[in-house]
C-alpha cells in the first residue's frame, strides 16, 4: 500500500504464469465499467437534450393553442414561424461556413446574416406577445416560459432551435394536407 495525503491507495502484483488470466480479467472488468459508465453519460446528456427539445415544442404548442383562438393574432403567429425557420436556416449556414475553412468575409456575412435574424425573431416574438396581452387583457404564461420575460437572448435562441423542426414538420404535413384536398396549393 501507498500512502498519498491521507490517501491509501493499494498496490496490485499482477501473478504470472497460470494465474494472469486473473489479472487480465480484472483488468478487462475495470475497463468495461468504465465503458458502460461513460456509455450511461451519454444517454444522461442525449436524454436531457431531448427534454429540453421537447420543453420548446410543448411550450410552443401552448402558444399555438393560446393564440389560435383569436383570428387576428394569425398574422403574427406566421410571421414568428418564418423568422424561427429563417433563423434555424442561418445557424446551419453559419455552421457551414465556420466548418468548410471558407475565406472571413464568409464567415462574417454568415454571422451578420445569423444576427439579423436573431434580432427579427426577437421582434417578432415581443409583437406577438403585446398583441397577444393587449387582445386577452392579461398575462400570457407561453411568454414567460420561453424565457422568464426578460428577452434573454440565448433562451429564446435555445427554444427557437429547441421548435424549429418541429414547425418546418408541421408546415409539410399542413401542405401535404392541403394538397390532398384541393391540388396543388397556390
Amino acid at each position: 500500500m501507498i500512502l498519498y495525503d491521507k490517501i491509501i491507495i493499494p498496490t496490485m502484483t499482477y501473478p504470472r504464469g497460470e494465474n494472469s488470466n486473473l489479472a487480465s480479467e480484472f483488468i478487462r472488468g475495470l475497463w468495461q465499467e468504465k465503458s458502460e459508465e461513460e456509455r450511461g453519460f451519454d444517454m444522461y446528456w442525449e436524454s436531457q437534450e431531448k427534454s429540453a427539445e421537447n420543453l420548446a415544442i410543448d411550450i410552443y404548442l401552448e402558444m399555438e393553442e393560446a393564440v389560435s383562438k383569436h383570428e387576428e393574432l394569425l398574422p403574427y403567429l406566421d410571421d414568428l414561424k418564418i423568422s424561427i425557420l429563417r433563423y434555424n436556416r442561418t445557424i446551419i449556414e453559419l455552421s457551414v461556413a465556420q466548418s468548410n475553412q471558407k475565406n472571413k468575409d464568409t464567415k462574417e456575412a454568415a454571422d451578420r446574416a445569423r444576427r439579423n435574424a436573431h434580432n427579427a425573431l426577437m421582434a417578432n416574438l415581443s409583437y406577438l406577445s403585446r398583441a397577444y396581452v393587449k387582445k386577452v387583457k392579461g398575462p400570457n404564461h407561453w411568454r414567460l416560459r420561453i424565457d422568464e420575460g426578460r428577452g434573454n437572448r440565448d433562451r429564446i435562441k435555445d427554444w427557437a432551435c429547441g421548435c424549429a423542426n418541429f414547425i418546418a414538420k408541421q408546415e409539410v404535413y399542413n401542405e401535404k394536407k392541403t394538397t390532398k384536398k384541393g391540388g396543388r396549393k397556390k
